[in-house]
């Protein structure tokens, strides 16, 4: 059932973007090559009084239009490209409240993007602005692009509740997404802030059994051994912590940040969120989050999460004994005898399997990762494959010394043989991208690209960063190594995405949420493949590069565990989902109870009790809301198009061009199924993930 829904839903949409392909046009704006960067180094004075003008800016734009009507739609849309292009400044306050080292500045920054949303939704609630945005009525704009920004325009108004009756709810709708605002930061920041740790001493041998001799000395201070909730902490405790205990201690410190704080203000945001559909005519927010997603419904996102679970059971289950069998013998248990694998214990001995089953000997393979070799592997892929240059910038003012600032060219000094560039074929830049890699205090705790500046031709080049907590010295996990693949193709996405864009609103990243992950997840396959790893993974005692043997046991022992990673995945998923669905205001409701609920249907692992808390840092719940089943959808997306490069070579220059000019360089100027039927030529199937959950390549 859920592959017949997938399916036909993505063959509807493919077969609707087939006639919009031919007809739609991109209308790239020439641009001057003397575009400047955003000045990442600004102080708190310096960006308040930006955001201000900001504001200023685009509320005399915005008066402009209630006093004079705009003679055709594309003036109107000009005008609302000016407001788009004015607040652009609340993306880059939003990355700085997320990763600024002053907490001042942090605070000003948070100020600044909630004031830009802020005004934002009032514009859309406004009805002299609507009026007379809508006034022309069934008219067509000068091109078929223009006509998509006009119908995205009337759709955010629609969608901000600018039907509402009266002034009063409309009122009510603008306290509700601001109070929503508020709420959602709050959650983020408590998370940004909340590290938990774990001390004991340097020669409580039993508790540090496992771990590497370097890990512990890079975390003893005065005999005192000391582990954080960070993520690189964590990961190597998982893997290769000995005693169940200290794997089952990070555990709960790790699954209870934000608590209990967190538990609270996620009971606010869903209860608004509740009202928010409810006020605007939906059944539940689900429904409200997923009407303009590629998968249309929330009893589609129901039914594919659902479907997805239920293929990979078997295969999970079987996972599941295989590691049964090693903790048994560890424990000195009878064949057969009943035995949990816990979320704690799973990386532990999955480790010990991959060594025995796979020859993969993952402390011989850390040697092999290092930040700055990872970092020069991904940029030489990225190089290769998108026909890019990039040129190391220093003396660049950022917020924290340790960000890495590169500029961005096309390979051949014009634009690859893509088209126009912003550049003007002169050479010059086309974008920036900030490389801020490591661990540190109140910064952002996980992985994600964020939007700088978005690339408007004429206007504008297009600026990301890519923020991570990956260790900046020693060893690194080839998960981090695949996570940099994976986060880079977004920074790829919003650059290339960025060039010749008239309109802002179609820069960059700015398609379907749903098929928002697919470039990057195709991108992980490049962590994968053995010329790319060869390249650059080298042993940091003797420089040799990675032997292929060793290569060909980490290719192997990748498709272990990804049935109870799917299930994992489906168990977020249904979260996610279910806390939109459900009505949050009936009496008794409880967010953790729906996680525990959810759990014991889908979830691989058995309840772990009450010390752990996850929906209070399960940080998605914010920006993604209901639809986190975006990453498998967007999955399916990403075994589609990689289809091609398997047949011709990760690296052959034809499909790689094609695969970045018909899907990044778009951006959201065409629906994510035209750009589908672009490349592919036909309507993806899903033969390719049925093939992948099933453990094949």
């Amino acid at each position: 059932m859920w592959m017949a829904v997938a399916a036909s839903v993505i063959t509807f949409l493919v077969t609707l973007a087939a006639t919009e392909l031919v007809e739609a046009g991109s209308s790239p704006v020439a641009a001057t090559p003397a575009l400047t960067f955003e000045d990442a180094g600004v102080d708190v004075p310096t960006l308040s009084r930006r955001c201000d003008k900001a504001l200023e800016t685009a509320r005399s734009f915005a008066d402009a239009i209630r006093a004079t009507a705009p003679a055709s739609i594309d003036e109107l849309l000009t005008r609302v490209n000016d407001i788009d292009v004015a607040l652009g400044v609340g993306a880059f306050a939003s990355l700085l409240s997320e990763v600024h080292p002053d907490e001042k500045m942090r605070d000003a920054a948070t100020s600044c993007y909630l004031g830009i949303d802020q005004f934002a939704t009032r514009l859309y609630l406004d009805r002299a602005f609507y009026e007379r945005s809508a006034a022309f009525g069934t008219a067509a704009a000068a091109d078929r692009l223009a006509q998509r920004r006009y119908e995205k325009l009337l759709e955010d108004f629609e969608r901000s509740g600018i039907g509402l009756a009266t002034a009063e709810l409309r009122g009510h709708a603008q306290s509700i997404s601001d109070e929503i605002d508020e709420l959602s930061t709050n959650f983020s920041h408590k998370l940004a802030s909340d590290t938990r740790t774990f001390s004991c001493a340097a020669d409580d041998a039993d508790t540090l059994a496992g771990l590497d001799p370097a890990f512990v000395a890079a975390h003893t201070t005065d005999g005192v051994v000391t582990i954080t909730t960070d993520y690189p902490d964590t990961t190597h405790v998982y893997k290769y912590g000995r005693s169940a205990e200290l794997r089952r201690t990070m555990y709960g410190l790790s699954r209870s940040r934000g608590a209990p704080e967190n538990l609270a203000t996620l009971q606010r945001v869903l209860e608004l969120r509740w009202e928010w559909a409810q006020l605007l005519g939906w059944p539940h927010y689900a429904a409200y989050a997923t009407a303009t997603k590629m998968i249309g419904t929330a009893e589609h996102a129901d039914t594919f999460t659902r479907g997805v679970a239920n293929i990979t059971a078997a295969a999970a289950e079987e996972e599941t004994e295989r590691l049964r069998r090693l903790k048994r013998a560890d424990l000195g248990l009878a064949e057969g005898a009943p035995v949990d694998i816990e979320a704690y214990d799973w990386s532990y001995y999955a480790t010990q399997l991959r060594a025995r089953e796979y020859a993969l000997n993952a402390t011989e393979l850390s040697h092999y990762f290092r930040y700055e070799n990872a970092r020069e592997g991904v940029l030489r892929a990225a190089a290769r494959l998108f026909h890019l240059r990039f040129e190391r910038r220093t003396g660049v003012p950022t917020w924290h010394e340790a960000v890495e600032v590169y500029d961005v060219f096309w390979a051949s000094g014009g634009d690859g043989g893509g088209g126009d560039s912003d550049a003007g074929g002169g050479g010059g830049p086309i974008g920036r991208i900030y490389l801020d890699m490591h661990p540190r205090a109140d910064k952002y705790k996980h992985a994600a690209q964020f939007t700088v500046r978005d690339g408007v031709a004429g206007v504008q080049l297009p600026e990301g960063c890519l923020v991570t907590n990956f260790p900046l010295e020693g060893p690194m996990e080839h998960s981090q190594v695949t996570t940099f693949f994976h986060e880079f193709g977004h920074l790829m996405h919003h650059v290339v995405g960025g060039q010749g864009q008239r309109w802002k609103l179609f820069s960059g990243v700015a398609t379907e949420w749903d098929f928002v992950e697919a470039p990057s997840q195709m991108l992980e396959e490049w962590a994968l493949d053995e010329e790319t790893l060869r390249s650059f993974a080298t042993h940091d005692a003797t420089g040799a590069p990675i032997p292929r043997e060793l290569l060909a046991a980490l290719r192997r022992a990748a498709v272990f565990g990804r049935a109870v990673s799917t299930r994992q995945q489906m168990y977020y998923a249904q979260v996610s989902l279910q806390l939109h669905m459900r009505d949050p205001t009936v009496p008794g409701f409880d967010a953790e109870a729906v996680a525990a609920e959810l759990a014991a249907a889908f979830s691989p692992y058995p309840p772990v009790g009450g010390f752990t808390h996850f929906v209070a840092n399960f940080g998605h719940l914010m920006g993604y809301s209901a639809i986190y089943y975006t990453y498998m959808w967007s999955e399916a997306i990403a075994q589609a198009m990689l289809q091609p490069f398997k047949r011709a070579g990760f690296y052959d220059p034809s499909t790689s061009l094609r695969y970045r000019d018909l899907v990044l360089r778009p951006g959201g100027a065409l629906p994510a199924a035209s750009l589908l039927y672009s490349f592919l030529g036909e309507p993806p199937s899903l033969d390719a993930l049925h093939r992948w959950l099933r453990g094949g390549e």
